[in-house]
């Protein structure tokens, strides 16, 4: 009865424990919006990517949350809805192709892909514009490689500033 009793009371103070680290590592809940002006490529691959990276970023942890809206204002109603602290847009603003010659490959062309993201990071509850900013990238491969690359800077952008709004 003693060694039943004990064991009671250790699995009630381990499932009892579960929901309070659950709190402590969720993290900070950003939602990310889709990629707007895609321009022929899925939005929600980049709006992907961009979360990826961000689960990534440890210190603070950070909660990705992705919604179905690309356009600022309607983000930040839609996060607003999911409780978020951030809601991150992005914005393809530039998307070009240039052939190059690979150096030893006479006669033949390469294509280059060169893109330009912005983003905005607003706080949820007054709608504050906390970071803001364009990043380029370019790719051999595609267009949709180098928009994930500046996913990639962006993630890396979002997460300096959450830390620096502290």
């Amino acid at each position: 009865m003693y060694r039943f009793a004990i064991c009671a009371i250790f699995v009630t103070l381990c499932l009892t424990s579960f929901p309070i680290l659950a709190e402590d590592t969720a993290g900070i809940h950003v939602c990310v919006g889709v990629l707007a002006n895609a321009g022929g490529r899925s939005g929600t691959v980049a709006q992907d990517t961009l979360i990826k990276s961000l689960n990534k970023q440890k210190k603070p942890p950070l909660t990705p949350v992705p919604l179905g809206s690309s356009l600022p204002d309607e983000a930040l109603a839609e996060a607003k809805q999911k409780t978020c602290e951030y809601v991150v847009t992005t914005n393809l603003v530039e998307d070009h192709t240039e052939s190059g010659y690979g150096p030893g490959l006479s006669g033949v062309s390469i294509p280059h892909f060169f893109v330009t993201t912005s983003y905005k990071l607003n706080k949820v509850s007054d709608g504050a514009e906390v970071s803001t900013g364009s990043l380029k990238a370019q790719d051999a491969g595609s267009s949709q490689n180098a928009v994930g690359f500046t996913m990639t800077k962006i993630a890396a952008k979002v997460d300096g500033a959450i830390n620096g709004a502290k």
